[in-house]
């Protein structure tokens, strides 16, 4: 899948988001190597939590209804599906 480059700061309330409500947003960093937790402060979201997986996120939130599996994967979770699916076709 091909994604276009990001030239907004993470930030920025345009900034592409996986979740999002009045409150909290999860986001993608613009090199896909984490999660980003932000909390909006007036018009500014401000980064909370830095995580690299995404069960560990919907721990970390339980009260925020995230989706069981994330929406846009991390460059190493491909990379992960993509050697777990050759093992499989290998077997």
């Amino acid at each position: 899948m091909y994604y276009s480059p990001i030239n907004l700061p993470e930030t920025h309330p345009d900034y592409p988001t996986v979740y999002a409500d009045e409150r909290y947003r999860v986001i993608v960093c613009v090199d896909r190597i984490q999660y980003i937790v932000q909390k909006r402060k007036g018009r500014q979201w401000q980064n909370r939590s830095y995580l690299t997986e995404w069960e560990p996120l919907c721990r970390h939130y339980p009260q925020l209804p995230l989706p069981s599996e994330s929406p846009m994967l991390l460059s190493h979770e491909i990379a992960r599906q993509k050697r777990c699916k050759g093992y499989e076709s290998t077997v």
